[in-house]
C-alpha cells in the first residue's frame, strides 16, 4: 500500500505539474483573448448602469419641476378664476342697480305720465261737460225766454249756472 502511495505519489506530482502548467496556459490565453473583452463589457455595463441611474435621477427632478410648474399654474388659474368670478359678481350687482334704477325711472315717468293724461282727461271731462252744460242752458233759457241768447249773454248765464253748481256742491 505504501507501495502504491509512493506510485501514485509520483504521478501525482507529474500531474499535478502538468496540471499546473495547462492552468497557467489557460490563465495566459484567457488574459490575452477573454480578459480585456469580459472587463470592457463589465465597465459597459457598469457605465450604463451610471447612466441609468443619472437618467432616473434626472427624469425624477424633470418631473418635480414638472409638477411644481403644474401647482403653480394651477393656483395662478385659481386665483384668475376668483378675480373673474368676482368682476362677474361685481357686474351683475352692477346692472341690477342699473336695472333697478332704470326701472324706478320707468315708473315715476309712468307715474308722471299717467298724471298728466288723467289731468287732461279730467280738463277734457271738464270742458265737455261745461260745453254740454251751457248747450243745456242755453236751450232751456231759450224755451223759458223764447228767444235767441246772444255769446256774450250765453257767457253770463253759463257762468252763473256753474257757480250756482260749484256752490250747491260746495254745501253739501
Amino acid at each position: 500500500m505504501f507501495n502504491q502511495l509512493a506510485i501514485g505519489a509520483a504521478t501525482s506530482a507529474g500531474n499535478t505539474l502538468v496540471v499546473l502548467i495547462s492552468f497557467l496556459i489557460l490563465l495566459l490565453l484567457l488574459k490575452k483573448f477573454a480578459w480585456k473583452p469580459v472587463t470592457e463589457m463589465m465597465e459597459r455595463r457598469s457605465e450604463t448602469i451610471a447612466n441609468d441611474l443619472d437618467n432616473a435621477k434626472n427624469a425624477k427632478e424633470e418631473a418635480s419641476r414638472l409638477a411644481t410648474e403644474q401647482q403653480n399654474k394651477l393656483a395662478d388659474m385659481q386665483k384668475e378664476s376668483a378675480i373673474i368670478i368676482q368682476q362677474a359678481q361685481t357686474n351683475a350687482a352692477k346692472i341690477e342697480k342699473d336695472l333697478i334704477e332704470e326701472t324706478k325711472m320707468s315708473i315715476a315717468q309712468m307715474k308722471k305720465q299717467a298724471k298728466l293724461d288723467i289731468d287732461f282727461e279730467r280738463k277734457s271731462a271738464l270742458d265737455e261737460a261745461k260745453n254740454e252744460i251751457s248747450l243745456l242752458s242755453l236751450q232751456i233759457a231759450e224755451k223759458l225766454i223764447g228767444k235767441e241768447i246772444d255769446n256774450q249773454t250765453h257767457a253770463q248765464l253759463v257762468d252763473e249756472f256753474i257757480e250756482r253748481l260749484a256752490d250747491s256742491n260746495e254745501t253739501e
